[in-house]
């Protein structure tokens, strides 16, 4: 399938290209393989003001693609990052920015989704769950009403980046349905 770029996609391309090059070659790959982050969290917020962590959120909430397709310009990121080995939350920060673009509270919107845009917060999404419960789509963990919040109970294993992440979009079976939870990384009985 032959793809065609616009002059802006290309050069977006060529700077994500450039970027990882200078500031990801293959030895600070390996040096950053080995901690306990995986990836440079200056290195990450320089990448979200090149608009890695923007380009599925709307303008209109600080957020914005080069070619008006956020998914295809986000292709041309993941390639890059592919090609480079680039290490960072990628896939699960867009995931949830686009969540909270979409479905956020204003609240969410006005405070956690900025901090996501800009790469000083990262995000994870816990979707997954061990087995029994790792078919596709089945969900185990529950969310009981308490008080004025929820109390989710259960297991999300695996989540990229969940050790590094500040926010996780929670997954959790209600009495009404699925739902999503954002929650702190620092939530008390969260480990």
């Amino acid at each position: 399938m032959e793809i065609a770029l616009t002059d802006d996609q290309e050069f977006f391309r060529d700077t994500t290209r450039k970027f990882l090059e200078r500031e990801c070659p293959m030895v600070t790959v390996r040096e950053l393989a080995a901690s306990a982050a995986g990836f440079d969290r200056d290195y990450w917020r320089q990448g979200a003001e090149l608009g890695w962590t923007s380009l599925l959120v709307p303008e209109e909430l600080g957020g914005g693609s080069v070619s008006g397709s956020g998914v295809a310009d986000l292709t041309l990121v993941a390639d890059a990052f592919g090609s480079h080995v680039a290490p960072g939350p990628l896939l699960p920060t867009n995931v949830v920015a686009a969540a909270l673009a979409r479905a956020g509270t204003a609240e969410q919107q006005a405070e956690v989704l900025p901090a996501i845009v800009a790469g000083e917060v990262v995000a994870a999404w816990a979707f997954t769950e061990l087995p029994p419960h790792d078919v596709l789509g089945e969900v185990a963990l529950r969310a009981e009403p308490d008080g004025d919040g929820f109390v989710l109970t259960g297991v999300k294993s695996p989540v990229e980046a969940g050790a590094e992440a500040d926010q996780l979009l929670v997954t959790a079976h209600t009495d009404a349905g699925l739902a999503q939870f954002l929650v702190p990384a620092d939530a008390s009985g969260l480990t």
